[in-house]
């Protein structure tokens, strides 16, 4: 069975040793209900029997004013989120994992045939212009808007893939 901490323990005082929570301890010692990020704690750096596994922590104190309006009582509700920390993690990894897919498959199917149709394009192009036909201006139209379409999803592509994905 874990050991209740020291006697002379004070939650205030131990969130006031991390720098980002000093306002919110202060704030919370002036009376107002203050709600403190996630916090990654670990109970063994105040009691040293207690295995050694930080957890992630919600936090809410809600101060408790007495007969003079001091506030000599506080409650301090916490909400073990560690589980929900990790779901999150897991599916942040399953998101970039289908972003990543998403990016190659646009890759290897819009993509190849876009550079398909610019080529195809181009030499239509040439041989309508051999022929002097006015349509070749029209292939070079279409061409451009290929080319541009292609740049275009490169670009979307590039947001999709890992840096050292898209540098290939």
């Amino acid at each position: 069975m874990a050991r209740p901490p020291p006697a002379d323990y004070s939650v205030f005082d131990d969130l006031g040793t991390r720098p980002a929570l000093k306002e919110l301890v202060a704030k919370a010692k002036r009376g107002n209900v203050t709600h403190f990020p996630d916090i990654k704690y670990n109970a063994r750096e105040v009691v040293s029997e207690v295995p050694d596994k930080p957890v992630w922590v919600r936090a809410t104190i809600f101060p408790l004013s007495g007969r003079i309006s001091q506030f000599a009582h506080y409650v301090l509700i916490h909400e073990n989120i560690t589980e929900t920390k990790r779901m999150e993690r897991e599916i942040l990894q399953i998101s970039n994992l289908e972003r990543e897919r998403m990016g190659q498959d646009l890759h290897d199917t819009i993509g190849q045939h876009l550079v398909g149709m610019v080529y195809l394009v181009e030499v239509l192009e040439r041989k309508l212009a051999e022929s002097k036909s006015l349509q070749a201006d029209t292939a070079k139209r279409i061409s451009a808007i290929c080319k541009t379409t292609h740049a275009q999803l490169r670009n979307v592509v590039r947001g999709l893939l890992p840096i050292e994905a898209s540098c290939r």
